[in-house]
Protein backbone atom coordinates (compact mmCIF):
# COMPACT_ATOMS: atom_id res chain seq x y z
CA UNK A 1 0.00 0.00 0.00
CA UNK A 2 1.42 3.25 -1.10
CA UNK A 3 2.45 6.21 1.40
CA UNK A 4 0.51 9.49 1.68
CA UNK A 5 3.35 11.35 0.33
CA UNK A 6 3.62 8.94 -3.02
CA UNK A 7 -0.25 9.28 -3.09
CA UNK A 8 -0.37 12.69 -3.06
CA UNK A 9 1.63 12.72 -6.17
CA UNK A 10 -1.02 10.92 -8.14
CA UNK A 11 -2.46 14.28 -10.00
CA UNK A 12 -3.96 13.02 -13.09
CA UNK A 13 -5.25 10.32 -15.45
CA UNK A 14 -2.50 9.40 -17.71
CA UNK A 15 0.11 11.32 -16.24
CA UNK A 16 -0.02 15.29 -17.33
CA UNK A 17 -3.18 17.84 -17.25
CA UNK A 18 -3.42 19.12 -21.33
CA UNK A 19 -5.21 22.70 -21.12
CA UNK A 20 -5.92 22.42 -24.80
CA UNK A 21 -7.34 19.27 -24.27
CA UNK A 22 -10.25 21.45 -22.08
CA UNK A 23 -10.56 24.22 -24.71
CA UNK A 24 -11.79 21.95 -27.33
CA UNK A 25 -14.16 19.86 -25.41
CA UNK A 26 -17.65 21.38 -24.66
CA UNK A 27 -19.85 20.69 -21.86
CA UNK A 28 -23.61 19.14 -21.57
CA UNK A 29 -25.91 21.18 -18.96
CA UNK A 30 -24.93 23.60 -16.80
CA UNK A 31 -24.56 21.86 -13.87
CA UNK A 32 -22.29 18.94 -12.91
CA UNK A 33 -25.37 16.38 -13.46
CA UNK A 34 -26.36 18.23 -16.63
CA UNK A 35 -29.84 18.94 -15.12
CA UNK A 36 -29.45 23.14 -15.91
CA UNK A 37 -31.04 23.94 -13.04
CA UNK A 38 -28.74 25.77 -10.77
CA UNK A 39 -25.45 28.05 -11.36
CA UNK A 40 -22.60 26.90 -13.18
CA UNK A 41 -23.09 28.05 -16.97
CA UNK A 42 -20.68 30.55 -18.48
CA UNK A 43 -22.04 32.66 -20.02
CA UNK A 44 -25.82 30.90 -20.60
CA UNK A 45 -23.70 28.21 -23.10
CA UNK A 46 -24.23 25.68 -21.30
CA UNK A 47 -20.82 25.12 -20.62
CA UNK A 48 -20.32 25.66 -16.80
CA UNK A 49 -16.77 25.73 -15.28
CA UNK A 50 -14.81 23.61 -13.69
CA UNK A 51 -15.18 21.91 -10.41
CA UNK A 52 -13.06 20.06 -7.61
CA UNK A 53 -15.18 17.19 -7.70
CA UNK A 54 -14.54 16.46 -3.74
CA UNK A 55 -15.88 12.38 -2.68
CA UNK A 56 -15.64 12.62 0.61
CA UNK A 57 -17.87 9.32 0.93
CA UNK A 58 -16.13 9.32 4.70
CA UNK A 59 -17.27 12.67 6.40
CA UNK A 60 -17.62 13.92 9.59
CA UNK A 61 -21.21 12.94 9.38
CA UNK A 62 -20.79 9.15 9.39
CA UNK A 63 -17.22 9.10 11.08
CA UNK A 64 -17.09 7.71 14.59
CA UNK A 65 -20.90 6.88 13.83
CA UNK A 66 -20.89 4.33 11.16
CA UNK A 67 -18.93 0.90 11.41
CA UNK A 68 -15.52 1.24 9.77
CA UNK A 69 -16.60 -1.22 7.00
CA UNK A 70 -19.76 0.43 5.94
CA UNK A 71 -17.41 3.61 5.40
CA UNK A 72 -14.94 1.60 3.48
CA UNK A 73 -18.13 0.42 1.29
CA UNK A 74 -18.59 3.71 0.08
CA UNK A 75 -14.89 4.50 -0.20
CA UNK A 76 -14.34 1.75 -2.85
CA UNK A 77 -16.81 3.09 -4.89
CA UNK A 78 -14.99 6.10 -5.59
CA UNK A 79 -14.58 5.61 -9.17
CA UNK A 80 -18.20 6.08 -9.88
CA UNK A 81 -17.49 9.98 -9.71
CA UNK A 82 -15.73 10.53 -12.81
CA UNK A 83 -18.89 10.10 -14.80
CA UNK A 84 -19.23 13.61 -13.22
CA UNK A 85 -15.84 15.30 -14.48
CA UNK A 86 -15.52 17.37 -17.15
CA UNK A 87 -12.45 18.48 -19.00
CA UNK A 88 -10.69 20.74 -16.71
CA UNK A 89 -12.15 19.60 -13.52
CA UNK A 90 -10.11 18.15 -10.16
CA UNK A 91 -11.63 14.77 -8.57
CA UNK A 92 -10.19 13.92 -5.24
CA UNK A 93 -10.83 10.58 -3.95
CA UNK A 94 -9.63 8.18 -0.88
CA UNK A 95 -9.56 5.26 -2.64
CA UNK A 96 -8.13 4.27 -6.20
CA UNK A 97 -9.37 5.26 -9.73
CA UNK A 98 -7.76 2.80 -12.45
CA UNK A 99 -5.93 4.06 -15.84
CA UNK A 100 -7.92 1.74 -17.32
CA UNK A 101 -11.62 2.73 -15.81
CA UNK A 102 -10.63 6.27 -16.38
CA UNK A 103 -10.34 5.34 -20.10
CA UNK A 104 -13.27 3.48 -20.30
CA UNK A 105 -15.31 6.77 -19.27
CA UNK A 106 -13.27 9.08 -21.25
CA UNK A 107 -14.40 7.06 -24.52
CA UNK A 108 -17.93 7.02 -23.51
CA UNK A 109 -18.16 10.85 -22.71
CA UNK A 110 -16.02 11.80 -25.77
CA UNK A 111 -12.97 13.08 -23.56
CA UNK A 112 -9.58 12.88 -23.48
CA UNK A 113 -8.32 10.95 -20.03
CA UNK A 114 -5.64 13.16 -19.32
CA UNK A 115 -7.85 16.61 -19.30
CA UNK A 116 -9.10 15.39 -15.55
CA UNK A 117 -6.59 15.86 -12.82
CA UNK A 118 -7.32 12.89 -10.13
CA UNK A 119 -5.52 13.23 -7.13
CA UNK A 120 -5.86 10.03 -4.51
CA UNK A 121 -5.36 9.90 -0.95
CA UNK A 122 -4.80 6.75 1.72
CA UNK A 123 -7.82 5.32 2.19
CA UNK A 124 -8.94 5.43 5.78
CA UNK A 125 -12.54 4.52 6.18
CA UNK A 126 -11.99 6.09 10.52
CA UNK A 127 -11.21 9.90 9.24
CA UNK A 128 -12.62 12.24 6.75
CA UNK A 129 -11.39 12.39 3.79
CA UNK A 130 -10.63 16.45 4.26
CA UNK A 131 -9.14 15.79 7.17
CA UNK A 132 -6.50 12.94 5.64
CA UNK A 133 -5.89 15.37 2.69
CA UNK A 134 -4.86 17.67 5.27
CA UNK A 135 -2.81 14.87 7.17
CA UNK A 136 -1.14 14.30 4.00
CA UNK A 137 2.48 16.07 3.20
CA UNK A 138 2.16 18.13 0.47
CA UNK A 139 -1.31 17.41 -0.67
CA UNK A 140 -2.93 20.76 0.26
CA UNK A 141 0.05 22.71 -1.43
CA UNK A 142 -0.39 20.21 -4.47
CA UNK A 143 -4.43 20.64 -4.64
CA UNK A 144 -3.92 24.59 -4.03
CA UNK A 145 -1.39 24.61 -7.44
CA UNK A 146 -4.08 22.73 -9.45
CA UNK A 147 -6.99 25.40 -8.30
CA UNK A 148 -5.15 28.57 -9.22
CA UNK A 149 -4.53 26.87 -12.36
CA UNK A 150 -8.41 26.82 -12.97
CA UNK A 151 -9.81 30.31 -12.47
CA UNK A 152 -13.52 30.35 -11.04
CA UNK A 153 -13.88 26.45 -9.65
CA UNK A 154 -16.10 25.54 -7.48
CA UNK A 155 -16.11 22.45 -4.71
CA UNK A 156 -18.61 20.08 -5.05
CA UNK A 157 -18.54 17.37 -2.13
CA UNK A 158 -20.45 14.38 -1.35
CA UNK A 159 -21.61 15.90 2.08
CA UNK A 160 -21.28 19.38 3.13
CA UNK A 161 -19.86 18.93 5.95
CA UNK A 162 -17.41 21.36 8.35
CA UNK A 163 -14.31 19.63 7.70
CA UNK A 164 -14.88 20.14 3.67
CA UNK A 165 -16.27 23.87 4.67
CA UNK A 166 -12.54 24.46 6.00
CA UNK A 167 -10.59 22.86 3.50
CA UNK A 168 -12.24 24.57 0.76
CA UNK A 169 -11.75 27.69 2.67
CA UNK A 170 -8.03 26.99 3.21
CA UNK A 171 -7.72 26.00 -0.45
CA UNK A 172 -9.47 29.24 -1.63
CA UNK A 173 -12.44 28.09 -3.07
CA UNK A 174 -15.71 28.51 -2.67
CA UNK A 175 -18.22 25.52 -2.19
CA UNK A 176 -20.74 24.84 -4.98
CA UNK A 177 -23.80 26.78 -4.48
CA UNK A 178 -22.45 29.35 -2.59
CA UNK A 179 -19.50 30.33 -4.99
CA UNK A 180 -19.98 33.28 -7.86
CA UNK A 181 -21.71 31.40 -10.63
CA UNK A 182 -24.96 30.67 -9.00
CA UNK A 183 -28.48 32.72 -9.89
CA UNK A 184 -28.81 35.91 -7.72
CA UNK A 185 -25.29 36.04 -6.76
CA UNK A 186 -24.76 39.39 -8.77
CA UNK A 187 -21.24 38.25 -9.15
CA UNK A 188 -20.17 39.63 -5.62
CA UNK A 189 -18.74 37.02 -4.40
CA UNK A 190 -18.89 33.66 -2.61
CA UNK A 191 -20.74 33.23 0.03
CA UNK A 192 -20.21 31.62 3.83
CA UNK A 193 -21.90 28.46 4.61
CA UNK A 194 -23.72 28.97 7.44
CA UNK A 195 -23.61 26.95 9.77
CA UNK A 196 -27.69 26.41 10.53
CA UNK A 197 -26.95 24.44 6.88
CA UNK A 198 -24.44 22.59 8.62
CA UNK A 199 -26.44 21.28 11.83
CA UNK A 200 -29.49 20.36 9.86
CA UNK A 201 -26.78 17.87 7.36
CA UNK A 202 -25.91 16.32 10.41
CA UNK A 203 -29.80 16.43 11.51
CA UNK A 204 -31.20 15.28 8.68
CA UNK A 205 -29.17 12.12 7.75
CA UNK A 206 -30.87 10.52 11.51
CA UNK A 207 -33.73 8.61 10.99
CA UNK A 208 -34.64 10.39 14.10
CA UNK A 209 -33.78 13.65 12.95
CA UNK A 210 -35.42 13.44 9.57
CA UNK A 211 -38.80 12.19 11.92
CA UNK A 212 -39.02 15.38 14.06
CA UNK A 213 -38.85 17.37 10.75
CA UNK A 214 -41.16 15.45 8.83
CA UNK A 215 -43.52 16.14 11.62
CA UNK A 216 -43.55 19.76 11.70
CA UNK A 217 -43.54 20.20 8.46
CA UNK A 218 -46.69 17.17 7.91
CA UNK A 219 -45.14 14.76 5.48
CA UNK A 220 -46.50 11.61 6.15
CA UNK A 221 -44.44 9.05 8.31
CA UNK A 222 -45.10 5.90 10.08
CA UNK A 223 -46.57 6.16 13.68
CA UNK A 224 -43.70 6.59 16.43
CA UNK A 225 -41.63 8.52 17.67
CA UNK A 226 -37.49 8.60 18.21
CA UNK A 227 -36.25 8.01 21.86
CA UNK A 228 -33.13 8.74 23.85
CA UNK A 229 -31.79 5.69 24.97
CA UNK A 230 -32.77 2.17 25.16
CA UNK A 231 -34.76 1.95 28.67
CA UNK A 232 -36.67 4.98 26.08
CA UNK A 233 -36.91 2.14 23.39
CA UNK A 234 -38.63 -0.55 25.70
CA UNK A 235 -40.98 2.19 27.00
CA UNK A 236 -41.69 3.43 23.14
CA UNK A 237 -42.14 0.22 22.47
CA UNK A 238 -44.46 -1.24 25.00
CA UNK A 239 -46.53 2.08 24.37
CA UNK A 240 -46.44 1.07 20.16
CA UNK A 241 -47.55 -2.78 20.54
CA UNK A 242 -50.41 -1.75 22.61
CA UNK A 243 -52.09 -0.06 19.68
CA UNK A 244 -50.25 -2.16 17.00
CA UNK A 245 -49.44 -5.71 16.60
CA UNK A 246 -46.42 -4.80 14.83
CA UNK A 247 -43.89 -2.63 15.98
CA UNK A 248 -39.93 -1.42 14.40
CA UNK A 249 -37.08 -0.14 16.28
CA UNK A 250 -33.92 1.12 14.14
CA UNK A 251 -30.44 3.22 15.55
CA UNK A 252 -31.05 7.14 14.96
CA UNK A 253 -28.17 6.92 12.32
CA UNK A 254 -27.48 3.35 10.45
CA UNK A 255 -27.42 1.75 7.10
CA UNK A 256 -28.14 -0.85 4.72
CA UNK A 257 -30.61 -2.48 7.10
CA UNK A 258 -28.02 -2.06 9.94
CA UNK A 259 -29.58 -2.55 13.87
CA UNK A 260 -33.17 -2.46 12.36
CA UNK A 261 -35.90 -5.24 14.52
CA UNK A 262 -39.17 -6.14 13.62
CA UNK A 263 -40.70 -6.63 17.41
CA UNK A 264 -44.10 -8.33 18.81
CA UNK A 265 -45.63 -8.29 22.20
CA UNK A 266 -43.37 -12.25 22.57
CA UNK A 267 -40.21 -10.42 22.06
CA UNK A 268 -40.72 -7.57 25.17
CA UNK A 269 -39.52 -9.93 27.82
CA UNK A 270 -36.31 -10.50 25.54
CA UNK A 271 -35.23 -6.55 24.93
CA UNK A 272 -32.44 -6.63 26.89
CA UNK A 273 -30.84 -8.63 24.95
CA UNK A 274 -31.00 -6.42 22.31
CA UNK A 275 -29.82 -3.95 23.77
CA UNK A 276 -26.45 -6.05 24.44
CA UNK A 277 -26.07 -6.92 20.82
CA UNK A 278 -26.53 -3.04 19.63
CA UNK A 279 -25.66 -1.00 23.13
CA UNK A 280 -23.65 1.51 21.17
CA UNK A 281 -26.29 3.88 19.72
CA UNK A 282 -25.27 7.17 21.26
CA UNK A 283 -27.44 9.30 19.22
CA UNK A 284 -30.29 7.22 19.98
CA UNK A 285 -33.23 5.28 18.23
CA UNK A 286 -36.62 5.22 16.29
CA UNK A 287 -39.62 3.51 17.67
CA UNK A 288 -42.29 2.84 15.13
CA UNK A 289 -45.32 1.19 13.93
CA UNK A 290 -44.01 -1.62 11.37
CA UNK A 291 -46.10 -0.60 7.83
CA UNK A 292 -45.79 -3.54 5.39
CA UNK A 293 -44.41 -2.15 2.04
CA UNK A 294 -45.25 -3.29 -1.20
CA UNK A 295 -42.62 -0.77 -3.09
CA UNK A 296 -39.51 1.23 -1.97
CA UNK A 297 -39.74 4.14 -3.60
CA UNK A 298 -37.40 7.83 -3.58
CA UNK A 299 -37.42 11.58 -5.00
CA UNK A 300 -34.07 13.20 -5.61
CA UNK A 301 -34.15 16.94 -5.06
CA UNK A 302 -31.82 20.09 -5.50
CA UNK A 303 -31.60 23.09 -3.09
CA UNK A 304 -30.85 26.34 -4.71
CA UNK A 305 -30.77 29.81 -3.86
CA UNK A 306 -34.44 30.24 -4.71
CA UNK A 307 -35.57 26.71 -3.37
CA UNK A 308 -36.30 23.30 -4.10
CA UNK A 309 -36.61 21.27 -7.77
CA UNK A 310 -37.54 18.13 -7.89
CA UNK A 311 -34.88 16.18 -9.96
CA UNK A 312 -35.83 12.78 -10.65
CA UNK A 313 -38.20 10.10 -8.76
CA UNK A 314 -37.11 6.16 -8.76
CA UNK A 315 -38.24 2.68 -7.62
CA UNK A 316 -35.61 1.65 -4.74
CA UNK A 317 -34.73 -2.27 -5.49
CA UNK A 318 -33.90 -3.61 -1.77
CA UNK A 319 -33.52 -7.54 0.35
CA UNK A 320 -34.12 -7.35 3.65
CA UNK A 321 -34.14 -3.60 3.87
CA UNK A 322 -31.09 -3.61 2.46
CA UNK A 323 -30.89 -1.42 -1.21
CA UNK A 324 -29.19 -2.95 -3.92
CA UNK A 325 -30.46 -1.23 -6.87
CA UNK A 326 -33.11 1.64 -8.40
CA UNK A 327 -34.55 1.91 -11.77
CA UNK A 328 -35.89 5.40 -12.70
CA UNK A 329 -38.36 7.16 -13.68
CA UNK A 330 -41.23 5.57 -11.99
CA UNK A 331 -43.69 3.39 -14.02
CA UNK A 332 -46.57 5.45 -13.18
CA UNK A 333 -44.60 8.40 -14.71
CA UNK A 334 -43.99 6.62 -17.69
CA UNK A 335 -47.64 5.63 -18.47
CA UNK A 336 -48.35 9.48 -17.52
CA UNK A 337 -45.90 10.55 -20.90
CA UNK A 338 -47.68 7.83 -22.50
CA UNK A 339 -45.02 5.18 -22.33
CA UNK A 340 -45.11 0.96 -21.28
CA UNK A 341 -42.74 -0.35 -19.38
CA UNK A 342 -41.93 -2.50 -15.89
CA UNK A 343 -39.06 -3.08 -14.01
CA UNK A 344 -38.09 -6.29 -12.19
CA UNK A 345 -37.21 -5.32 -9.27
CA UNK A 346 -38.27 -6.30 -6.05
CA UNK A 347 -40.59 -5.17 -3.21
CA UNK A 348 -39.56 -3.30 -0.47
CA UNK A 349 -38.10 -4.64 2.21
CA UNK A 350 -41.98 -4.69 4.02
CA UNK A 351 -43.03 -7.20 1.25
CA UNK A 352 -43.80 -10.30 3.81
CA UNK A 353 -44.53 -12.62 0.71
CA UNK A 354 -40.76 -11.21 -1.24
CA UNK A 355 -42.71 -12.08 -4.63
CA UNK A 356 -41.29 -9.60 -7.33
CA UNK A 357 -42.32 -6.87 -9.29
CA UNK A 358 -46.15 -5.58 -7.51
CA UNK A 359 -45.66 -1.92 -8.25
CA UNK A 360 -49.43 -1.09 -6.78
CA UNK A 361 -51.70 1.08 -8.80
CA UNK A 362 -51.20 4.43 -7.45
CA UNK A 363 -50.51 6.90 -10.09
CA UNK A 364 -49.96 10.27 -7.57
CA UNK A 365 -47.26 8.35 -5.29
CA UNK A 366 -44.58 10.16 -7.18
CA UNK A 367 -47.41 13.53 -6.60
CA UNK A 368 -46.83 12.43 -2.96
CA UNK A 369 -42.98 12.17 -3.26
CA UNK A 370 -42.20 15.85 -4.97
CA UNK A 371 -44.43 17.79 -2.25
CA UNK A 372 -42.91 15.16 0.43
CA UNK A 373 -39.33 16.95 -1.45
CA UNK A 374 -40.48 20.37 -1.31
CA UNK A 375 -41.41 20.88 1.77
CA UNK A 376 -38.33 19.16 3.45
CA UNK A 377 -36.45 21.96 0.63
CA UNK A 378 -38.22 24.25 1.84
CA UNK A 379 -36.98 24.02 5.27
CA UNK A 380 -33.53 22.97 4.23
CA UNK A 381 -33.47 26.38 2.03
CA UNK A 382 -34.80 28.74 4.76
CA UNK A 383 -31.06 26.77 7.11
CA UNK A 384 -29.21 28.13 3.80
CA UNK A 385 -28.42 24.52 2.68
CA UNK A 386 -27.88 23.80 -1.16
CA UNK A 387 -27.03 21.14 -2.54
CA UNK A 388 -28.87 17.66 -3.17
CA UNK A 389 -30.93 15.21 -0.84
CA UNK A 390 -33.52 12.92 -1.35
CA UNK A 391 -36.70 11.23 0.61
CA UNK A 392 -36.80 7.67 0.57
CA UNK A 393 -40.82 6.39 1.21
CA UNK A 394 -42.40 3.08 1.34
CA UNK A 395 -45.87 2.63 -0.07
CA UNK A 396 -48.27 0.05 1.02
CA UNK A 397 -51.12 -2.24 -0.91
CA UNK A 398 -53.18 1.02 -1.11
CA UNK A 399 -50.77 3.11 -2.48
CA UNK A 400 -50.41 5.41 0.75
CA UNK A 401 -46.83 6.83 0.88
CA UNK A 402 -45.39 7.11 4.03
CA UNK A 403 -41.48 8.77 4.27
CA UNK A 404 -39.29 6.79 6.46
CA UNK A 405 -36.01 9.33 5.94
CA UNK A 406 -34.32 11.57 4.22
CA UNK A 407 -30.60 11.34 2.58
CA UNK A 408 -29.01 14.85 2.72
CA UNK A 409 -26.20 14.37 0.36
CA UNK A 410 -25.65 13.59 -3.12
CA UNK A 411 -26.39 9.72 -3.23
CA UNK A 412 -25.32 6.93 -5.29
CA UNK A 413 -28.21 7.30 -7.68
CA UNK A 414 -27.73 10.66 -8.37
CA UNK A 415 -24.34 10.06 -10.31
CA UNK A 416 -25.93 7.64 -12.31
CA UNK A 417 -28.57 9.23 -13.03
CA UNK A 418 -26.72 12.19 -14.12
CA UNK A 419 -24.52 9.80 -16.22
CA UNK A 420 -27.55 8.53 -18.19
CA UNK A 421 -28.97 12.39 -18.72
CA UNK A 422 -25.29 12.86 -20.14
CA UNK A 423 -24.81 10.55 -22.41
CA UNK A 424 -28.54 11.08 -23.60
CA UNK A 425 -27.83 14.35 -24.69
CA UNK A 426 -24.84 12.85 -26.50
CA UNK A 427 -27.31 10.51 -28.33
CA UNK A 428 -29.60 13.26 -29.20
CA UNK A 429 -32.32 12.22 -26.86
CA UNK A 430 -33.37 13.86 -23.37
CA UNK A 431 -35.79 11.18 -22.01
CA UNK A 432 -34.08 7.85 -21.04
CA UNK A 433 -35.34 5.40 -18.56
CA UNK A 434 -32.69 3.72 -16.78
CA UNK A 435 -32.08 0.83 -13.97
CA UNK A 436 -28.86 -0.03 -11.89
CA UNK A 437 -27.73 -2.76 -9.49
CA UNK A 438 -24.50 -5.28 -8.70
CA UNK A 439 -24.44 -8.77 -10.30
CA UNK A 440 -22.34 -10.84 -8.17
CA UNK A 441 -20.17 -12.83 -9.82
CA UNK A 442 -16.34 -13.80 -9.96
CA UNK A 443 -14.12 -12.51 -12.46
CA UNK A 444 -15.23 -8.39 -11.61
CA UNK A 445 -12.16 -6.85 -11.45
CA UNK A 446 -11.60 -7.71 -14.97
CA UNK A 447 -12.60 -4.35 -16.45
CA UNK A 448 -11.32 -5.79 -20.12
CA UNK A 449 -13.05 -9.05 -19.82
CA UNK A 450 -16.47 -7.24 -18.75
CA UNK A 451 -15.90 -5.18 -21.91
CA UNK A 452 -15.29 -7.53 -24.35
CA UNK A 453 -18.43 -9.80 -23.06
CA UNK A 454 -20.72 -6.56 -23.65
CA UNK A 455 -19.27 -5.87 -27.00
CA UNK A 456 -19.42 -9.43 -27.76
CA UNK A 457 -23.36 -9.46 -27.08
CA UNK A 458 -24.18 -6.28 -28.48
CA UNK A 459 -25.29 -5.41 -25.10
CA UNK A 460 -22.70 -2.41 -24.63
CA UNK A 461 -24.05 0.83 -24.74
CA UNK A 462 -24.35 2.69 -28.30
CA UNK A 463 -24.53 6.76 -28.60
CA UNK A 464 -26.29 5.66 -32.16
CA UNK A 465 -29.26 3.51 -30.74
CA UNK A 466 -29.17 5.65 -27.45
CA UNK A 467 -29.19 2.28 -25.30
CA UNK A 468 -27.05 -0.44 -23.67
CA UNK A 469 -25.57 -1.27 -20.67
CA UNK A 470 -22.76 0.59 -18.99
CA UNK A 471 -20.23 -0.30 -15.86
CA UNK A 472 -21.19 2.48 -14.00
CA UNK A 473 -18.51 1.66 -10.63
CA UNK A 474 -15.22 -0.24 -11.36
CA UNK A 475 -14.46 -3.50 -9.27
CA UNK A 476 -10.93 -2.69 -7.54
CA UNK A 477 -12.45 -5.53 -4.79
CA UNK A 478 -12.50 -8.97 -5.17
CA UNK A 479 -16.53 -10.20 -4.32
CA UNK A 480 -17.78 -6.62 -5.14
CA UNK A 481 -20.25 -7.44 -8.30
CA UNK A 482 -20.55 -5.91 -11.25
CA UNK A 483 -21.80 -2.47 -10.94
CA UNK A 484 -23.98 -1.27 -14.33
CA UNK A 485 -26.74 0.60 -15.79
CA UNK A 486 -29.01 -0.06 -18.02
CA UNK A 487 -30.31 2.58 -20.35
CA UNK A 488 -32.87 2.11 -23.07
CA UNK A 489 -36.03 4.32 -24.19
CA UNK A 490 -38.37 2.73 -21.33
CA UNK A 491 -38.26 0.55 -18.28
CA UNK A 492 -39.25 -2.23 -20.40
CA UNK A 493 -36.46 -2.32 -22.52
CA UNK A 494 -34.00 -1.75 -19.84
CA UNK A 495 -35.29 -5.09 -17.77
CA UNK A 496 -35.04 -6.43 -21.18
CA UNK A 497 -31.23 -5.81 -21.57
CA UNK A 498 -30.75 -6.40 -17.46
CA UNK A 499 -32.06 -9.81 -18.38
CA UNK A 500 -29.78 -10.11 -21.67
CA UNK A 501 -27.07 -9.14 -19.13
CA UNK A 502 -27.58 -12.28 -16.93
CA UNK A 503 -27.63 -14.53 -19.25
CA UNK A 504 -24.84 -13.92 -21.00
CA UNK A 505 -22.83 -13.63 -17.48
CA UNK A 506 -24.34 -16.80 -16.85
CA UNK A 507 -23.35 -18.36 -19.89
CA UNK A 508 -19.33 -17.14 -19.49
CA UNK A 509 -19.26 -17.02 -15.86
CA UNK A 510 -21.69 -19.72 -14.65
CA UNK A 511 -24.65 -18.58 -12.46
CA UNK A 512 -24.23 -16.27 -9.51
Amino acid sequence: MRDRAESAGSADWNGSTDRNDVADEAAVGDTADGSGRYGGSRGGSGERGPLLLFANFVSDVVCGREPAELNLHGMVQSSRKVWLARPGDILVAQFPVSREFRRYVGGLLGMAPESVAVVTTEPDPTLPLAETVEQTPGLTGRLRALVAERPGIELLPIVLDRSTVRLAAELGVPVSGYGNRHPGSGGTGPEAVPESALEAVDRLNTKSGFRETAQKLHIRVPAGRACRDWPDVVVGTRELLERYRQVLVKPARAAGGDGLRILTRADLPDLAQHQDALRNQPEGWVVEEYVPFVRDVSVQMEVGPTGAAVVYCGEMRTRNCSYHGFASPLPEQERGRGRGGENGGETGCGGADGREGGYGRGAGVHRELESAGLALGGHLAECGYRGRFSIDAGVTEDSAVYAVESNVRRTATSTRQAMVRRLAAMSGRTDRAWLADTRTGPHATDLTAVQALLQGTALAYSHQRGEGVVLTVESLVPDTGWHYTAIAADLGRATELERSLHAALDAALGPA
